[in-house]
């Protein structure tokens, strides 16, 4: 059976220090805080076959995030083998 998830979350965008000495670069740090159950703008994101441990052995599913209204949210949908 396949799990919905979702919810939203918030970006923090930070600069960094460029030792480069190449001004057309630039880095900056994006620290990512989730907030939920588990735009035009889209990223999919799927899980690594066989990475899950522990609880989440045999996890699969697929991510998308969406940007609305400058507000980041993101829905997953899953499968946890012997779960309900």
């Amino acid at each position: 059976m396949t799990t919905h998830a979702n919810g939203t979350f918030d970006v923090k965008i930070t600069p960094q220090e460029d030792k480069s000495g190449d001004a057309t670069f630039g880095k900056m740090m994006l620290e990512k805080q989730w907030h939920g159950d588990s735009g035009e703008g889209q990223l999919n994101i799927s899980v690594v076959p066989d990475s899950g441990t522990e609880e989440l052995q045999g996890l699969t599913g697929k991510m998308m995030i969406k940007i609305e209204n400058g507000k980041h949210f993101y829905e997953f949908d899953y499968t946890l083998p012997g779960k309900p």
